[in-house]
């Protein structure tokens, strides 16, 4: 008998042609059905176990699909494409190690694949080696790839690795293809949060959540921005919007909790993580929030047997134990128990991993003190900007900051905005808008009062921005912006700049006691707190002897001692009318974001003052560092 097959090809491939054509358009069940009869039929063809696992991949039945991807596999060992599909099945099925090495695989048949160098770098990021992740997408891209997958794994590649920069390069070009890519999105917005770039992350997220009004990963970030910026309100709704969209959003629940306690709304707080932590024991944002708020929970034996537990734990990673150990030592110290607290800090410390570079803040501070000496800062021009209505609260950390900062924040004419970084933003990026080639701050040289004008007026929008209406003066309280003073007073002449004391060793234990959310490479080791202090010393003792406008100094010990004769010159200081409301200032009520979130709602008391004599014992590397340096004769 004569075949009946017009076209003159093989029944078997005729067949694959048409299992094809009904997966292609979404009769899968179907196609999965014929091509199960064609396997039985042909158990020895190769693309027939092959177009079987992809059917099963389409599925989403990836057990399926590996299955036939093994048995196809078996026919035919050296056939790429099929060591690809089994790498995806394998990577769906959270068997990622499995997954590289069949990518890989395929990457050795046919060194030009594409889709799977890009499919390995995803999979060498799930497993944290980001070097070779970045390999492995730049490879991709250099043989054609262009899509925001691609880009959007490099980026977050080059973010672990320390490459900032070309990682913001990065998601930005995978924004320029895909603009509502959730993923990009997400990393970028990450990215910009981590490099302090809270206004930028705050755009790109109001944005992305106006186009995508339900994408709740998107909000919570944009809450963390919100509240990283010191704008507690905002965060607070967004936290709101979330759970009304979805009620049962763990993320959401945890994050206004910390909220509500950051705002003194303790048992409201405490009310709504409890739950989470009997229906999620793994939530670990959520038991570490816990345990920091536990004397103010007044739950402190239930956070010690939380705590132990989850630092005895193997799989619990350094940071979060860090967390833990310090809630641990909070508690002891609390309880009298000084020698045991003393050592869950220093655990915690020792925890945090970090490094600091003495020779190269050393170096730094030379440089900005050379740019900014008597002479240079005589020659150097000012903005034009003459108001007094930004007042810079600048020290060392834990040095009463936030105390200053509530004070004239409880004044009705004054917005405390908290620890901006815009003046930190402004002098990393000053030479790219000079276009000069050398950094900050050795660019001063070709600055212009039309740039600083520019700048000035940049700062003054952004600070009125994110204020409520009303107010005349504002406060910003980044301690660390000391380092700025001599570029603060090129942008506002008139500045009052508030510069906050406290003994040394207060100041330098109560570092080491506090686990701080920003990166204080110095803050983890007495040692290397001592040698901190000492260059602070010296850059405000140049500060004080170059300035043409005094720096007020409010000193903690003085503000104890005598709180209103203190708070008047203060407030004189900063231009502002007596209000008695700054004697009262534990009555204001504001997110303090910091570590004094606690002490700012109480009334001035002694109890920190002399902190570190019961301490003495162990403070040895701290005391020895904060001796004057002698030089040889």
């Amino acid at each position: 008998m004569p075949s009946a097959n017009p076209s003159g090809k093989p029944a078997a491939a005729q067949q694959k042609q048409a299992i094809t054509q009904l997966a292609q358009t979404g009769k899968l069940e179907e196609a999965r059905k014929r091509c199960v009869q064609l396997c039985e039929k042909h158990p020895n063809d190769a693309e027939a176990w092959f177009l079987l696992g992809a059917i099963h991949g389409a599925n989403n039945d990836y057990v399926e699909a590996e299955s036939c991807c093994r048995r196809a596999l078996a026919l035919a060992p050296d056939h790429a494409p099929l060591h690809f599909n089994l790498a995806v099945a394998l990577a769906q099925q959270n068997k990622t190690r499995e997954a590289a090495r069949e990518f890989q695989q395929a990457i050795r048949l046919a060194p030009a694949y594409r889709d799977a160098h890009r499919e390995l770098g995803n999979a060498l990021s799930n497993l944290s080696d980001y070097a070779e992740a970045v390999a492995s997408y730049e490879k991709a891209i250099e043989l054609g790839e262009h899509g925001a997958v691609a880009f959007s794994g490099l980026a977050h590649a080059y973010r672990q690795t320390g490459r900032l920069d070309e990682a913001a390069n990065m998601f930005q070009k995978a924004l320029a293809l895909e603009p509502d890519h959730e993923q990009t999105l997400h990393g970028y917005g990450r990215l910009l949060i981590h490099t302090y770039k809270f206004d930028r992350a705050i755009e790109l997220l109001e944005a992305a959540t106006r186009r995508r009004p339900r994408a709740i990963p998107l909000l919570l970030l944009l809450s963390i921005a919100y509240q990283e910026q010191g704008e507690a309100d905002r965060a607070r709704h967004i936290y709101e919007r979330i759970l009304k969209m979805d009620p049962q959003c763990v993320d959401a629940q945890v994050g206004l909790a910390g909220m509500l306690a950051l705002q003194g709304e303790y048992d409201t707080a405490r009310g709504m993580l409890e739950p989470v932590l009997r229906e999620h024991p793994d939530n670990a944002t959520a038991k570490t929030t816990f345990a920091t708020f536990a004397l103010q929970f007044k739950a402190a034996e239930q956070a010690l047997e939380l705590s132990e537990k989850e630092i005895a734990r193997e799989d619990t990673p350094d940071k979060i134990k860090a967390r833990f150990h310090f809630a641990i030592a909070k508690i002891r110290e609390k309880e009298g128990d000084l020698d045991t607290a003393f050592h869950h800090y220093k655990l915690g410390n020792e925890l945090r991993g970090a490094h600091f570079d003495h020779a190269s803040f050393e170096h730094m501070f030379n440089l900005i003190m050379q740019s900014f000496s008597a002479e240079k800062i005589a020659a150097l021009p000012r903005s034009s900007n003459e108001s007094g209505n930004f007042i810079f609260i600048v020290g060392m950390p834990r040095s009463g900051t936030s105390l200053a900062e509530h004070i004239l924040a409880s004044h009705p004419a004054v917005h405390g905005a908290g620890e901006l970084r815009d003046i930190n933003y402004m002098v990393d990026s000053l030479h790219l808008k000079m276009g000069s080639p050398v950094p900050y701050p050795q660019c001063l040289d070709q600055i212009d009062t039309r740039l600083l004008n520019k700048l000035a007026q940049q700062y003054a929008d952004q600070m009125k921005a994110r204020a409520p209406s009303g107010f005349t003066h504002f406060t910003d309280k980044l301690p660390i912006n000391f380092i700025h003073i001599g570029f603060i007073r090129l942008l506002f002449p008139n500045a009052p700049i508030v510069h906050c004391t406290r003994d040394p060793r207060d100041t330098c234990l109560s570092c080491y006691f506090q686990m701080f959310s920003g990166e204080l490479p110095f803050a983890y080791s007495l040692s290397d707190l001592g040698k901190f202090y000492r260059l602070y010393e010296k850059m405000m003792a140049h500060w004080n002897g170059v300035m043409e406008r005094p720096i007020h100094v409010l000193n903690y010990e003085a503000m104890v001692e005598n709180q209103e004769s203190e708070t008047r010159k203060l407030v004189a200081y900063c231009g502002l009318d007596w209000d008695d409301d700054c004697l009262n200032f534990h009555n204001t009520r504001r997110t303090v974001a910091t570590a004094s979130y606690d002490q700012v709602r109480r009334p001035m008391y002694k109890g920190s003052v002399g902190r570190w004599k019961a301490y003495e014992k162990h403070l040895g590397p701290l005391l020895e560092a904060l001796q004057p340096e002698t030089k040889p004769t």
